[in-house]
């Protein structure tokens, strides 16, 4: 594991825990708050840190779930960014916007709906790739096991994560520390590991 894949899994964990409460904030009320869009374009960058981490790993474990995974992570951040980042330019209202202003389904902007059903699609095979594309790398001992587990927990997360938002800033936010803090452990495990195997380096040639 590279210092940039850590450096990557730091940032998308960090954002994770930094974002999922507020998320809770936003989604946990009905109709949704004012700053559930902004929630949604703050998670379509974290979701595109996931992509980097995801590009970063398949260089170490190729295949047909490495590629999925990154496939799924990358539609997935498209969806958010399509709904999200797109949607706002178009002038007719999100999905969100309209449930506010008590607006019918036929006002809402066609890419909302589809940014949403692109996302979820995703999300759901991302789930079931990143389990597989774990246990493949835990099988061949090309990553460490913290990173194995981390990766294996990511897709799973982060489809129960979203569903947590709709509980609240305290409920979401339990579930994106533990998404979080498995990759935390893992970057930090193999820094550690790698740090004592250059002390140990130095030591003989001293």
């Amino acid at each position: 594991m590279s210092r940039m894949t850590r450096l990557a899994a730091m940032l998308f964990a960090l954002g994770f825990a930094t974002l999922q409460p507020y998320f809770g904030q936003q989604a946990g009320t009905v109709p949704a708050g004012t700053g559930y869009d902004t929630a949604n374009r703050c998670y379509a960058v974290v979701l595109g840190v996931l992509v980097w981490l995801c590009v970063l790993l398949r260089r170490h474990i190729s295949g047909a779930a490495a590629t999925l995974s990154v496939g799924a992570a990358a539609t997935a951040t498209a969806g958010v960014a399509l709904e999200f980042w797109i949607g706002p330019l178009q002038d007719r209202p999100l999905s969100a916007d309209a449930q506010r202003a008590g607006l019918p389904n036929s006002a809402i902007w066609w890419g909302s709906n589809a940014g949403f059903w692109a996302f979820a699609a995703a999300a759901i095979v991302l789930a079931v790739t990143t389990i597989v594309w774990g246990a493949q790398a835990g099988r061949r001992g090309t990553l460490p096991r913290s990173v194995t587990l981390a990766l294996g927990l990511t897709g799973p997360l982060v489809v129960v994560n979203f569903g947590l938002t709709n509980f609240g800033p305290v409920v979401a936010g339990a579930g994106g520390v533990l998404l979080a803090g498995s990759w935390l452990f893992a970057a930090l495990r193999v820094g550690e590991r790698r740090g004592a195997a250059q002390d140990e380096q130095l030591t003989q040639h001293l």
